[in-house]
């Protein structure tokens, strides 16, 4: 059998895990740890949770334990083009074959736990989740930064004990399954802290903030809080070299510095401090690296979609929450002031988009209107019934497709394209590569 034809089955086997849908629980998750001989407590981990955010700076503590010379590996989801984007060994993810051999030795060894009885069956986020501590085990990482799937308390991730639990921020999202208020979503966000581990909190709402110290202190851990411990300060964007830098000042205690990244906005020095002070937590807990060259790896960060400024202009993002919408918002001004833009807007249901359109409208000339290829997605028609209800001056256009949306929007230029990660995606793989999301 091929390498590639290997690849492709394995892809096939874990699609029908994923369509089977999703279960919030720890316990599957450890009976599968327990077939393989539980990798994850051979690892040292930073465990990072939060609404928005948290890629970034699971982006950034990556790039950065990696240029102060660690092996890093990396595991975040959901992914963009390709799923072995979310298994990463010093930014570079898993090869093809090496995945294709992960997926058929794991599902071989826990065969056991998959019955006719669906409902009892490992999910997919459980399965891959435990497929990465096996990889980052295998590959005898130096630490592993670990990105939480949804909430915190039974995300399948909170199997580990981290050398320091990071929390970036609070807002309303998932409340079906997190619940409707900021202090009940904290609380599901705050389960991952451990007894005596060290918890870096970035800004976020005080009802929430109160939520995350309140448990903290039941487990006797050591807060550091943006604001408190360390904060962000100005940011400046400079267009160089053919590329945007942002320079971020950061303090932390009473030293003040100045850091460059590739990852532009209000919300990124925010997501930079709190990397920085997660580093400065890890060094003192005994970890030990050139904090200086880690420090220095802040530029290194990449995480497209989050307000990424397209080669022909485009801006994309994968904001898909009104605490996302409000800093696309502040970002587009800060970069672009008083412009004027085509929106491209596609949804899930389950989102609270006519809360995000009335962040953003007011930024629009028109709107363009698709729906993403999934039975979660929400009607181009009735939110083009909204927005001419409720906005009935703003042009709005409907298409079948993200495509034909898309070069639309090229072909007139003023383009700000966000509302969902999977459309992000779709866009993201035209500009970079040939094949969209799935095989590549």
């Amino acid at each position: 059998m091929s390498n590639k034809s290997e690849y492709k089955k394995a892809l096939i086997l874990l699609e029908g895990l994923y369509y089977k849908g999703m279960k919030l629980g720890l316990k599957r998750t450890r009976q599968m740890l327990d077939l393989v001989g539980n990798p994850q407590d051979g690892l040292r981990c930073v465990h990072v949770a939060g609404t928005n955010g948290k890629g970034s700076v699971c982006s950034f503590l990556s790039a950065m334990l990696q240029n102060a010379g660690l092996k890093t590996g990396l595991y975040t989801s959901p992914h963009l083009v390709s799923i072995r984007e979310r298994f990463r060994i010093n930014g570079d993810k898993i090869e093809k074959q090496e995945f294709a051999d992960l997926v058929f030795s794991l599902y071989d060894r826990t065969r056991d736990l998959f019955s006719e009885d669906e409902s009892a069956n490992p999910t997919f986020f459980e399965f891959i989740t435990v497929l990465a501590f096996t990889f980052f085990r295998q590959q005898n990482v130096d630490i592993a930064v670990v990105e939480v799937g949804m909430g915190g308390r039974l995300d399948s991730t909170n199997v580990i004990t981290p050398a320091v639990s990071v929390i970036t921020n609070i807002d309303l999202d998932h409340t079906k399954a997190l619940g409707n208020t900021l202090s009940k979503i904290a609380h599901e966000k705050g389960g991952i802290i451990k007894r005596k581990v060290p918890i870096v909190c970035g800004k976020c709402h005080w009802r929430a903030r109160q939520a995350i110290e309140n448990i903290a202190q039941k487990e006797n851990a050591r807060t550091y809080l943006s604001g408190r411990d360390f904060r962000p300060g100005e940011i400046m964007i400079e267009y160089v070299d053919g590329e945007y830098i942002q320079r971020n000042r950061i303090t932390y205690g009473k030293k003040s510095m100045v850091l460059s990244s590739r990852l532009l906005g209000r919300h990124q020095g925010e997501n930079l401090a709190t990397a920085y002070a997660t580093l400065k937590v890890l060094n003192d807990t005994g970890i030990e690296f050139p904090f200086d060259r880690a420090v220095a790896g802040s530029r290194n960060a990449s995480w497209p979609t989050r307000f990424q400024i397209l080669p022909d202009g485009l801006v994309l993002d994968a904001a898909h929450n009104p605490g996302a919408l409000k800093e696309l918002a502040y970002n587009v001004n800060l970069v672009f002031p008083n412009k004027k833009w085509n929106i491209l807007f596609a949804v899930l249901k389950d989102k609270e988009w006519r809360k995000m359109l009335k962040i953003i409208l007011p930024l629009s000339k028109s709107v363009y209107l698709t729906e993403i290829d999934s039975p979660r997605a929400e009607s181009a028609l009735r939110i083009e019934e909204y927005i001419r209800k409720n906005q009935p001056a703003i042009p709005v256009k409907v298409f079948a497709d993200v495509r034909s949306a898309w070069e639309k929007l090229k072909s007139d230029g003023d383009g700000l394209i966000f509302g969902s990660i999977y459309m992000a995606g779709e866009v993201f793989s035209y500009y970079y590569s040939e094949t969209r999301i799935g095989d590549v």
